[in-house]
Order: C-alpha cells, then structure tokens, then sequence
C-alpha cells in the first residue's frame, strides 16, 4: 500500500501530492490535471470558478483584470445558448494559467463548481505555482482542501479597496518595499552597567487584601511536641498514630477498589481482541472495532428479525475469508490478496425496530456476493465449493471482508477508526484498499472520513447523500448523487404532476418549535434534505409547467413525541392535505412505518391524485415490510438503485439472463446487472444463506456490489498492484457499468450524473409489478398502475426521464 506505514498525522500535501493528478481526472476526455503544465502558451491569464448567483463579482472581478491587459475566461461572456458547457468548462480550466475561485455560500453549496478548482488543485496543492487564487465575496469557510492557501478577502470594503487587493493578487506580485528595509544588527543594545529594573508596572491590589499585608504578621506558631518529649502525652500520640494509620488503610482500600473497577471484567466476555484479525473495545455498554473471523457483532440483538440476520451473514463472510487464505497459500502470489473493510453501525440502537439491522445485512450480502464469486477453489467442496457454471476468476483479486462496528448510529466511528481500523490498514501485508459502508451522516462519520482520508485509505459510502461529505477526504466517493439532485427530483415529479404545494414531513431540532424549524444541523441527511428541498422549490417558477410553480410547506414533528403521539399529530395533520400537495416525507427509515399508519386517510386518496413519496432511506423498510400487509397501502419512494429492485424476482434467482436471452427482460437490463443476478442467486445456493422474505433483491445489496466492483476492476486496471495512488487513479479515470447503473467519477466524488427514480410499490405485495419490455409505447406512468416506475431523473446536465429513457416534463421536453 506504498509508504501507509509511516506513523503520524498527515497534512493535506503529504495525502495525495501526484494521486489527484490523474485520480480528478474530472473533466472527462479533456486534459487532465496533471497535464495542465504541459499544455502550450494558454488562451487565457485566469479562469473564473464562480456560482450563478455571484456573476455580478465575477463580472466585475473579470473586468477590473481585462483593464491591465490580462485575458479572462468568464462563463457569462462565453457561455452562449447552445454552447456545450462542459467542453467549454474543460478548456476554460486546462487553456488558463490560473484559476480563481469566487468563494460564497452559494458556491459553497454546489455540486457543479467545486469540480474547477479540484482539477487545478490536484495539480498544485502546496500552491507553490500558484495556480489557484480563492478570492472570499463573503464571511464563509474555505472547503478544507483550500485552507493551506492564502485567499484574499474582497467583502466589507468599498470598491478602491477591493481593487487594491485584487490586482497585486492577480499579477502575482510580492509585497517587496521601494527602499531597502535597515540592517537589523544596528539595533543592537549593549549591556547595561546597573542592573535593570523589574519589567512589572506598580501592582494594584484590592483593599482588603491591602490592609492584611500592611498589618502585622502575626507570631510563629508553636512547634509540635516530640513524640518522645517528655512534657507531651503518650495517650495523645497513641491516638494520632492510629488516626494516621486508619486514614492511610482507607485510602489503600479506596485505590484497591479503582484498580478493581478498571481491570474487572465488563460487558460481554466475548468482546476480547484476538491477535490482528480480531480488535475490540467495550465503550459505554457496546462493544465495538473490527472482526475478520469468530466475533459476530450484533449477536443475540437481531434474533427476532427476518432472514436473513446479521449473525448468519457475517458467519458466512468469515467463512469466506477462510476460503481467501486457503487460496493465498496455494496461488503462490499469483493473484493478488485484498481485504475491504466494512464500516457500519452494528450496535442495535435503544428502542430500535425489529428490522434495525436489514440495512447492513443488505450491504454485506453484496460484498458476500462478490466473496463467493472470487474465492472459488476448484475441487473444493463446502463454502469455497466452485459453482455449475465454472466462472474463471483467475486474474482477480482473492478477498477478504473485515466486518467493523462504530457504534449505535455510529457515535464511536472516529474513536474506530483511529485507534483499530488505521492500525489495521495501514499495515502492507493487510492488503486493505479501502473502507466500504459508513452508514449515517454524523459528525463522528465526517471526523472518521477525514482521519482516513489523511491516512490516504480511500472510503466509497454505498447509502450516503448529505451534501458536502466529499470536503472531507479527497478520497471519498459516494455510490448516490448528493441531496440536491434528490430534492430536484421531488420538485420536478410534482411540477409535472401539477401539483401546487409540496408538504415536508420531518423531525425537527428538539427544542426548536417556530413554524420553519428545521432538522438538527448535526443530521447532516436530514438537515441538507429539507435545506435542499426549500432551494429547488424556490427555484421552481423559472420551470413550471402549464405556467405552474410550487410552495413550500414545512411540516416538522417534534422529535421528542411518542409513536402513539407522533401518528396522533400525523392523522391531524393528514386532513389538511389535498390533491393538490405532494407529501413527501424526509426522515429515517425506521420512523416509516409509524408515518405511514399516521398517514392512512391520505394514502386511500391515491385515487383522487393524492401522493405519499417517501425519501431514498426507506429502501430498507420498503423491502423489509414487503407483504407483511393485508391492507392496501401504496405509496412511492425515492431509488437510489432502480435497476436491481426493478429486475424483480428474475434477479432473486438468477432467471433474468434467460428472460433477456427470450426478450422478456424488465427494463433495459445491462450486462453488469445480469452478471450481478446470476452471481447472486449462486450466493443463495451455495452458502446456504436464508433469501429473504421480499421475492425482489434489496437495492442495498446491489449498491454494496457496485461499490466492491469500483476497487475489484481497480485492481484489475493495475494488474494486480496494490498501490493506493494508482488504485485511486483507477477509480476516478473512467466510468464503470454496475448493477445499479453506471458510476462515473470523473466529473464529482458523489456520482453527481447517477439516475434516481421514483417507484410505487404497495406494502401488501411480495414482489414488484413486472414492467413492460423497453421500446414499448406506453401510456403516462401514473395512469397506470402495474407501472412501478414513475419518474426519474439522470445526468450531469440533470433530464427528467421515463424508466424508459424518453424524455419527459419538465426537464426533459
């Protein structure tokens, strides 16, 4: 894993000094950031990386450089109707001698800008050449990865002011002074005949602390008589001796009793490190860190959940590990020995549900897939037993999951990470290429992100969407588009349904109960959800449809309620809605279910044009509580991978080849995702891991698989070395076909161009109507209900689509 061993914290330059020249290769087939030196004579002086609503500052900041000469690329004077955008982008970045960066909250905020700068930053990141030039408009945070450059502040001064600062900046001048500073040495004093006075002015004292100085001290006390002084008491000294010795057994017995409460055995018996393949801690009641083999975390909490449970899939991973060092042993080096390592939240919460776990079993039933697939050993019987088909896997890497616990929504994830998973990865014989999971978007997940990512361990977060979380690590990538893309999704779904009021449901800041309260800012998915919602709702006069344009309504509950209280507030709150709204609910995907009984009287009125759509976390529950109702309840939800959910029971049991092969398939199905189903029902089969209840995979599974594909194909791009700079490069170079779709990371770290889909599903059915064959004309998805997909929406360049691909309202017609 190159020079991961070297101890001590690492600075953003010591991360990746050459990794993000080719690892940003951001701007697709353009010039990539290591490149931008080599590049002829530049069109351009400066390039200027700003947002939409800052162009009045980039105007002028571009105007006030033209006016000494230098040749400014600026969006607004080039960017014309029909122009290509991103190829213009790509030249505006590689053709220019520097870049400067208009930084503001707006920018701040933007999916689409950040990728100027990193490009250019990845070529320069000491700032030695100078290449980029932050230039502050407002009082906000410079991203991380900008702080170790000098910016210039142009905000709260006049217009002379700013033009100062700006231009010695712009032409790279030095603060060098007109006439030569003095010599230094003649400054030298020499050493004084008397000595110096005390450097301390006259001390100013309280007055009653005045007058107990000045007044008279008072005597000396008496002396303490001997023990053996003959005037003194033997009875007396008898008497202190015991006090003396009666006190010092105290404090014996007290310090006896401390060393008993740190050393005396706690928690489970089995939360006990073995060796280096098995490290674990017992913090506050939960046991947490990392297991390869033996220790299942979560043992005995999930034995009232559905199949399959986290202990049984763990079980099969650590057998599956016992299949990699047998192939190690007998490939004599032949094929390379990679470890993932899966980070998650494996503790059960207080008052969780039964089904806290089906998030984690989901994903690591994906990394268990891809275990079974390259571990096979031939003429092997048991779990590394080779499958009918004989799939070859020779020139793959042979793999090894680590299974790591953070802690109950992930609160002991950084304390984890620095001191077992570090330790652990950044040993070269561990072969670990990266971490996988991360589960919720917490502080404690943001602090381990960047712990990592200053170790150069590269992180790929199958579920993530909070905005902002690549600022973290520039080596953090995300399988799902950031909550911006999903919030346009929502408010392009209800403009072409003619909707007039979009209504939010979520759980507010305790304590927080104005009218617009929004969710703690700690939640960083709930808080830039509902942020993102109020944004792109805002903005939805300049793309209505029929001349229509959307409100906000913002319904938060108090955090704070009981389920019997909280479904109370939701049947109130139902009655106020109607065909009109869309209701769209921004929570957790445990708290689904108590929405939905709350929401009862508004989900019968379906009918009527009444829609209740749920955000992407309740994936979980939807494929958790498939079936379980006698009711008819319909509502629709948010996908963040559509493709495997879509593919049915065809993919559960590895039917879908045969149905492409007749013309039957659902949808457009990819090779990666025939490839993906056939290897996932040969899991089922061959390690005897129970399917679950749902007849349709969970898109968990197939977004966990993706995510171990990214570093498998890595691997295979560098033949097989295990280098972190080239695996990195690897992955951000070109895009990759997926079960779930294709990953593209050459444009932003968060797969900002990932489609996300809206589908209907009723709880009362085991699996999903079987859509028709792709090219079929068909009628509007909403008139039709054996129609589970709805509406999605793709692209950097964000199109609102069919599940057909034809374009459809609002941004797509």
């Amino acid at each position: 894993m190159g020079d991961l061993s070297d101890g001590g914290p690492m600075t953003e330059q010591q991360i990746r000094p050459n990794l993000h020249a080719s690892a940003e290769k951001h701007l697709g087939s353009g010039p990539t950031a290591e490149h931008l030196d080599q590049e002829p004579a530049p069109r351009w002086d400066f390039f200027i990386s700003y947002a939409s609503a800052d162009e009045p500052w980039a105007e002028w900041v571009a105007w006030q450089l033209e006016a000494t000469g230098l040749r400014v690329m600026l969006r607004a004077w080039y960017f014309v109707p029909g122009a290509n955008w991103i190829d213009l982008m790509r030249q505006g970045v590689s053709k220019s001698d520097r870049v400067i960066v208009l930084l503001s909250h707006a920018y701040l905020n933007s999916i689409y800008n950040q990728t100027e700068w990193r490009v250019v930053w990845a070529a320069d990141p000491s700032g030695e050449k100078r290449k980029l030039v932050p230039l502050r408009i407002e009082g906000c945070e410079p991203p991380e990865l900008l702080h170790q450059l000098v910016s210039v502040d142009l905000f709260d001064v006049d217009q002379h002011t700013a033009r100062k600062l700006l231009l010695p900046v712009a032409h790279d001048k030095r603060e060098k002074p007109v006439t030569e500073p003095p010599f230094p040495g003649n400054n030298k004093r020499e050493k004084p005949v008397t000595e110096p006075p005390f450097p301390s002015g006259p001390i100013t004292l309280p007055p009653q602390t005045r007058d107990k100085l000045e007044s008279p001290a008072p005597g000396p006390a008496d002396p303490p008589e001997p023990p053996n002084s003959i005037s003194g008491s033997p009875g007396r000294w008898i008497r202190r001796r015991r006090v003396q010795v009666a006190f010092v057994l105290v404090l014996a017995l007290l310090a006896g009793a401390v060393v008993w409460l740190i050393l005396r055995p706690t928690g489970d018996p089995a939360c006990r490190s073995q060796g280096t393949e098995v490290s674990l801690s017992w913090i506050d009641g939960e046991c947490v860190g990392y297991s390869a083999r033996d220790f299942k975390f979560g043992e005995g909490g999930d034995r009232d959940t559905d199949p399959p449970s986290l202990s049984e899939v763990q079980e099969k991973i650590f057998a599956q590990n016992s299949c990699a060092e047998k192939l190690r042993d007998i490939s004599n080096q032949r094929r390379p020995f990679v470890t993932l390592i899966y980070f998650s939240a494996l503790t059960r919460p207080r008052e969780a549900g039964r089904d806290w776990a089906k998030g984690s079993v989901a994903e690591l039933t994906g990394m268990l897939t891809w275990q079974r697939h390259l571990n096979v050993i031939r003429e092997d019987k048991g779990a590394c037993e080779p499958n009918d088909r004989r799939e070859r896997s020779d020139d793959l890497p042979i793999l090894r999951v680590v299974v790591a616990n953070g802690g109950s929504e992930m609160k002991y994830a950084s304390e984890v990470v620095k001191r077992q998973i570090i330790p652990f990865a950044t040993r070269r014989e561990n072969g670990v290429l990266g971490v996988i999971g991360m589960d919720r978007s917490t502080a404690a997940t943001e602090q381990a992100i960047r712990e990592l990512g200053r170790k150069k361990i590269p992180v790929i977060a199958t579920s993530l969407t909070g905005d902002g979380m690549k600022e973290f690590s520039p080596l953090y990538f995300q399988m799902a588009p950031e909550n911006e893309r999903q919030a346009l999704l929502v408010a392009m779904y209800a403009i072409k349904n003619k909707k007039n009021r979009v209504s939010v449901y979520y759980p507010r800041k305790s304590g927080d109960n104005t009218a617009d309260a929004m969710p703690d800012i700690d939640n960083r998915y709930l808080y830039t959800l509902v942020r993102d919602l109020r944004n792109e709702i805002g903005k939805t006069s300049a793309r209505s449809v029929d001349n229509r344009s959307l409100t906000l309504d913002l319904r938060g509950w108090n955090s704070e309620l009981t389920d019997r209280e909280l479904q109370a507030w939701l049947r109130s709150e139902c009655a106020k809605q109607n065909t009109d709204d869309l209701i769209f609910y921004a929570g957790w995907g445990d708290d689904f279910g108590d929405f939905l009984d709350g929401m009862e009287n508004c989900l019968d009125k379906e009918k009527e044009g009444l829609f209740v759509l749920g955000d992407d976390s309740v994936s979980y529950y939807v494929t958790g509580n498939a079936g379980k109702d006698d009711g008819n309840v319909t509502f629709r939800y948010v996908s963040m991978g559509a493709p495997v959910a879509l593919a049915r029971e065809s993919c559960s049991f590895g039917t879908l080849d045969s149905y492409y092969q007749q013309g039957k398939a659902p949808l457009a199905s990819s090779n990666a995702l025939r490839e993906f189903c056939t290897r996932l029902n040969d899991m089922y089969e061959k390690t005897g891991v129970e399917r679950p209840g749902t007849l349709w995979p969970d898109e968990n599974i197939g977004l966990s698989y993706d995510a171990v594909k990214v570093f498998v194909d890595a691997v295979h791009t560098t033949h097989g070395e295990i280098d972190i700079d080239k695996i990195v490069r690897a992955v951000s170079q070109e895009p990759r076909e997926g079960a779930t779709g294709t990953r593209d990371f050459r444009v932003s770290q968060t797969s900002t161009d990932r489609q996300l889909t809206i589908i209907r599903v009723n709880r009362q059915d085991h699996d999903i109507p079987r859509p028709g064959p792709p090219g079929e004309s068909r009628i509007d998805a909403e008139e039709n209900d054996s129609e589970p997909c709805k509406f999605a929406i793709v692209g950097i360049q964000p199109r609102t689509v069919d599940c057909y691909g034809n374009p459809v309202e609002p941004l797509g017609g």
